[in-house]
Formats: structure tokens, sequence, C-alpha cells
């Protein structure tokens, strides 16, 4: 199965309410555990991994709308 991150600079309330490590998550449960690398980069290239355990939200750190696609 392929599957896509997309991001949208668009203001939104899940991207201030869901934080990065529940974004990966859902990615994880969306996708399947461990079939990426359990990380991605934004559009401004920062950095964000599951053991990273701060409590960002998408918003804070400039993902202002997110979602997880997956297809055959």
């Amino acid at each position: 199965m392929e599957f896509a991150i997309e991001i949208h600079h668009v203001d939104s309330d899940y991207s201030k309410t869901t934080t990065v490590n529940d974004f990966i998550k859902q990615a994880d449960d969306a996708i399947g555990k461990d079939k990426y690398m359990g990380y991605f980069y934004d559009t401004n290239g920062i950095l964000f991994t599951r053991d990273d355990n701060k409590p960002l939200t998408l918003g804070d750190v400039g993902i202002d709308n997110a979602r997880v696609l997956k297809f055959k």
C-alpha cells in the first residue's frame, strides 16, 4: 500500500489541538506501524520523531492542517 502525508497551510482547529506525536500515531494507525520510517519533514524542513515527547501541536510547529492519505 502506498501512502502520503498531505500538509496544508490553512487555519484549522485540528492543528491547534493535535500534537505532533498524536499525528504520527494517527499515521501509524492508518498506514500500519513501521510501514514508514516514523518521521517526516514539514515544508520548512523541521524534523519530528516519535521519540520527541514534547507536547507541541502541529500549529506550534507551523503545520496548520495535515492529513494522512492511503491508497492502493
